[in-house]
Parts: structure tokens; C-alpha cells; sequence
């Protein structure tokens, strides 16, 4: 059964001082001892178990877990989110029968993992969130964000929620790496694939993947090429041009600090979804990643990520 692609995205964070533009306050005393953190926290706590509502995207959110780690300067957690709007019929895929017929107000919710990282007298810091079949959180997050400064804050400080410049940390990456495999990937089977294999539906159709790795040792020499193609100047069908298959998307495993890292990049697909993480994470009866597991894996991004954002590091 082909697996469901699983993400990282990353995104700076930090408080904006809207008195004063030249600014930059601290991340643990923002104002008078004032901590991010305890904000943060306190205010995700206060949305547990409430379902907002997104009416013109239609979407549903809820914050279900909240986890706050004051020496590792840590808030994570679990945000679900789901789409709502339409009457579908669910049914069971063995015997075709109707499960249950969704009401327009019927939404399922998919969790979503996320981490703060909020250093100690440190201006800036990262936020980690987890995508899911290149869907995510990021927009409520964010909307949740402006608000969290209500109560006393509002009027003076606003907090700024960035994507990271992911192609110059990309390079950093790449220049401290040994590439170990690349795939090239259609998500789309060619006819005389399909028919070789016996289909024609689109709805039975696969992907196509071509993989080409390095030896033990070694590293392969495209690293130039990634480059370019991360920063837009490359389309994926060019890194490795081969006459049997026309990618849309390329996976690249890196060798980073001792550990493999897997990013995979296509046109339609923007920076954001940094780190592919579908095949390192443990998933649970629910289909969904394993909490423990996917917290595992971001704190090691988050510490890859640091040494060239902080750097140092995370701590």
C-alpha cells in the first residue's frame, strides 16, 4: 500500500515591537519579564477541545494536545483540522456498502503535529509544523497567533510567523552533505506502463520512480544541479535527464551530520515541506504518525536546522 507523504515545514518566529520597528525584543522577556512561552502555551490551552471554524474555507480546527517544556524551551503539541461543507456518502471499501452519509457540518480531523522552539534570550525562533499530503496548519496557526497578544498586549506587540528562507539553509545543507540517492519521480504511469501492468484507470495508477544511489562511501555529483533546483533556476525534469521517465518531483537523500535526511521537491510544490519524513516516522493503529515517533524526528530536524539558523546549538 503506497504510503501518505508526511512533511516538516519550517518558519521563523518572533515578537514585533509596533512602537518601535528598530525593536527586537527578546523572546523570553518581551515585555517586563514577559515570556513567549508561557503565551503561547497559555493560550493554545485555552483552544483545547474547542472546534473553530474557518466559513469561507470552509475548515475546521481543533488543538488536542499541548505540551510545554521549560528547559528545552518547547511548547508542542497536536492541532486537527478538517474540511466540512458537503454531504458525501463514506463507505466501506470491502463490501461497498454506505457506512454513514456526512452532514454539511461533518467535518474529519486529521492531526497535525507542531513545535515551538523559543530560546532564551534569543530574538528569534523556529516553529516546526507537520504536513500531510502537502495539507497543513499553518494558515489557523497563524490566525491563532495574531490573537494570542489579547489581554493586555494587543496595541504593542504583534507577532511575526515567517516561512524560513529554506533555499540558503537548503545550501548550507547540501555544502556540509553527501548525496546519497535520488529518485526521479512521475506521479503519473506512462500508457505503456500502464498497459504492461494491466491498468488504464487513473484511480488504480501509481507513480513511476527511478532511483539512482551512491556507493557506500561515495556521494553523487549533482549537487550543483539541486541546488539550481531548489532555488527555481532547474525544473525537476533536468537534475538527471533519462529518456524513459519525465519527473514532476525529485527526492534527494542527504547524508547531514550522520544521519540521512530525505527533501523532496517539485513544481507545484513550494519550499515549505522542507523535510520528507514519510518513511522515518512510526505510524499508529490510526494510520497517523505516533506521537513520541514524530516528535523524535522533528527535535532532530530542529537540531539540524538550528546549527545553521542559531549558530549553535539548539539548546
Amino acid at each position: 500500500m503506497a504510503k501518505n507523504s508526511i512533511g516538516l515545514s519550517t518558519h521563523t518566529i518572533a515578537v514585533k515591537d509596533l512602537a518601535n520597528s528598530a525593536d527586537k525584543p527578546l523572546l523570553s522577556d518581551f515585555d517586563r519579564g514577559a515570556d513567549l512561552l508561557a503565551l503561547i502555551e497559555t493560550y493554545l490551552n485555552k483552544l483545547k477541545s474547542q472546534v473553530s471554524s474557518d466559513g469561507a474555507r470552509k475548515k475546521a480546527f481543533r488543538v488536542r494536545d499541548v505540551i510545554r517544556d521549560d528547559k528545552a524551551r518547547y511548547v508542542k503539541g497536536i492541532i486537527e483540522s478538517g474540511e466540512y461543507g458537503s454531504n458525501q456518502d463514506i463507505v466501506n471499501t470491502k463490501t461497498g456498502a454506505k457506512s454513514y452519509r456526512t452532514k454539511t457540518d461533518d467535518a474529519l480531523l486529521v492531526p497535525f503535529y507542531f513545535l515551538f522552539h523559543l530560546p532564551k534570550d534569543k530574538h528569534k525562533g523556529i516553529l516546526v509544523l507537520q504536513t500531510f499530503r502537502q495539507h497543513g496548519v499553518y494558515g489557523a496557526l497563524a490566525e491563532w497567533l495574531n490573537l494570542c497578544f489579547k489581554g493586555g498586549y494587543e496595541n504593542r506587540f504583534r507577532l511575526d510567523h515567517l516561512q524560513m528562507s529554506n533555499t540558503n539553509l537548503l545550501n548550507k545543507i547540501l555544502d556540509n552533505s553527501r548525496v546519497k540517492e535520488i529518485s526521479l519521480i512521475r506521479h503519473e504511469w506512462p500508457d505503456d506502463i500502464a498497459n504492461s501492468v494491466g491498468s488504464n484507470s487513473n484511480e488504480q495508477k501509481g507513480k513511476l520512480v527511478v532511483s539512482i544511489t551512491a556507493g557506500y562511501r561515495g556521494s553523487l555529483g549533482v549537487r550543483e544541479r539541486i541546488k539550481k533546483m531548489f532555488s527555481g533556476q532547474l525544473p525537476p525534469n533536468q537534475v538527471v535527464e533519462l529518456d524513459y521517465i519525465e519527473p514532476d518531483a525529485v527526492s534527494v537523500k542527504l547524508e547531514y551530520n550522520g544521519k540521512i535526511r530525505t527533501i523532496t521537491y517539485s513544481d507545484n510544490v513550494d519550499l515549505r515541506s522542507l523535510f520528507d519524513i514519510t518513511d522515518d516516522v512510526k505510524l499508529g493503529a490510526d494510520n497517523f504518525p505516533e506521537f513520541d515517533s514524530i516528535d523524535s524526528v522533528a527535535q532532530k530536524v530542529l537540531e539540524d536546522i538550528a546549527l545553521e539558523y542559531y549558530e549553535g546549538n539548539v539548546r
